[in-house]
């Protein structure tokens, strides 16, 4: 009777919260180029009413036995070779602690199962003559076993689903609907197609993935998309924004962007990454509201550009995921250099190059609360019209309108405690308390001479421990240097 009401409790809030923001697509799916660094961001698992520790524990006695088989319990879409792939631990080998703790976090982190669970079955040795011949109590022999059999059993999450994510922030709604599966045909691939309205404006796009290329750790990207949007006035005259640039007019830009990306999964603390880009912007006022439509044909719109980009970066230290809740520290560094296609020259140059310098660290000082901070800076040589460096409320500080600053140099901080208010292996649901800081401008020594705009506020997560990535998110925070007070942001997915 309880099952059936945790059941029921479940689906209403799902059915509530789909309402806002249900499914969305992964960051890749954006396709837009980023903004920070990248992780590879994977779900893991829960173990009943208690969070399932990080650590794999092996007894003494086990340690060093060599194993004879290793068993896979519980799978019903995977396939085997997606789960041995991702051992480190082998058949006939000796086991060792840290080979069965990585090959754990590898399978958790693979974002498709609720539950891995591992045991280690001793085989006992049989009595050998010596033995015998060292005491006449037959339960005195040794009993420690030298083979033993590793026993995997796994609860796996329903992965085929359809996307439909409505969100706001920096006083901007949008609205996603599609179809993803991150487990394509049991084989981990990943498939997602969505159409998004943006603060009025239609785009859409379509990302595949292939996270083990030739059944190895080596993660293969392809997107392709066509992505709108409407920007604003920058007047570069706000003293929180300081700026050396001559005004830019309002527009709407129409992107088609081809991506393919290429990374080095194999050692998950030291990871690598290759991206080429090809990219045209067009410009125009189709989109615009009247006033501003009427301000950029005053003023001119940018000219058609093309691009080809090529994106380099690495990663150092790893976050590992255990349901909802994170642990772990990363460093990771990109640089992204473009030229102008031959017939579509750039004004301010012919090339661009945009550079990323992101920090996490994510700790759980106590059970289920999690304490999660990030540090990024990002800069660009000269300011490209929608390759410059944004920084507002969709851009890392929740309390600001969308691309509230532009420059070269940007920095943005942010420091969340989430507290686990109900976890169920239905449903879970997190509070949130955040702070986050951020600017843009073109000199470093002007990010934060004058106002520092930050926000602060609160928020909720809805979580279904069974569906991959459901994470269903809503924050209201507080800007002092805007006027418009509180700001609420809402959409699927941590905030970061």
């Amino acid at each position: 009777m309880l099952g059936n009401r945790r059941r029921g409790i479940a689906a209403s809030v799902a059915l509530l919260v789909s309402a806002a923001c249900c499914l969305a697509p992964s960051d890749a799916a954006a396709i837009e180029l980023p903004l920070f660094g990248t992780e590879t961001r994977d779900d893991g698992v829960a173990r009943g009413e208690a969070r399932q520790d990080l650590d794999v524990p092996l007894a003494p006695a086990l340690r060093g036995c060599r194993v004879s088989a290793i068993t896979l319990a519980g799978l019903q879409r995977t396939r085997p070779t997606v789960i041995r792939r991702e051992l480190v631990v082998a058949e006939g080998r000796p086991l060792r602690q840290e080979a069965l703790r990585e090959s754990v976090r590898r399978l958790r982190n693979l974002g498709i199962f609720r539950r891995v669970d591992v045991a280690v079955q001793p085989e006992p040795r049989a009595p050998t003559a010596t033995d015998a011949s060292m005491t006449t109590d037959a339960t005195a022999l040794p009993a420690t076993a030298t083979r033993c059999t590793v026993a995997l059993s796994f609860d796996e999450k329903w992965t085929l689903l359809p996307i439909f994510s409505l969100g706001r922030g920096g006083a901007i709604t949008f609205l996603t609907v599609g179809v993803q599966d991150i487990h394509l045909l049991g084989r981990l691939l990943t498939l997602e197609a969505f159409w998004q309205n943006f603060g009025g404006v239609n785009s859409a796009g379509l990302v595949f993935a292939n996270p083990r290329l030739a059944d190895r750790r080596i993660h293969l990207g392809l997107s392709i998309g066509l992505l709108r949007r409407n920007r604003g006035r920058f007047d570069g005259s706000s003293p929180a924004a300081p700026s050396d640039r001559a005004a830019l007019p309002p527009y709407s830009r129409h992107r088609w962007q081809v991506g393919v990306d290429l990374a080095d999964l194999r050692r998950p603390e030291r990871t690598w990454r290759a991206s080429l880009w090809w990219i045209d912007d067009r410009f125009d006022t189709a989109l615009l509201d009247s006033p501003l439509a009427d301000d950029a044909r005053a003023h001119g719109v940018p000219a058609r550009r093309r691009w080809i980009a090529l994106g380099l970066g690495g990663r150092l230290g790893r976050v590992d995921y255990d349901d909802y809740l994170e642990r772990g520290a990363m460093l990771d560094v990109g640089l992204l250099g473009g030229v102008a296609a031959p017939g579509f020259p750039a004004p301010a140059g012919d090339a661009f190059l945009r550079g990323t310098l992101t920090a996490k660290l994510a700790l759980l000082p106590r059970k289920r609360i999690n304490v999660v901070g990030r540090v990024a800076l990002m800069a660009i040589d000269h300011v490209v019209e929608e390759l410059g460096v944004y920084v507002g409320g969709l851009d890392g500080v929740r309390g600001l309108p969308d691309s509230r600053f532009l420059g070269r140099v940007g920095a943005v901080a942010n420091l969340e405690v989430r507290t686990s208010l109900l976890h169920d292996r239905w449903l879970a649901l997190q509070n949130a308390t955040f702070c986050d800081v951020g600017q843009a401008a073109d000199r470093p020594a002007a990010l934060f001479a004058e106002a520092v705009p930050f926000a602060c506020g609160t928020g909720v997560r809805v979580i279904l421990p069974t569906v991959a990535r459901f994470v269903a998110r809503a924050d209201v925070a507080w800007a002092p240097i805007e006027r418009g007070g509180w700001l609420i942001s809402f959409g699927a997915q941590q905030a970061f």
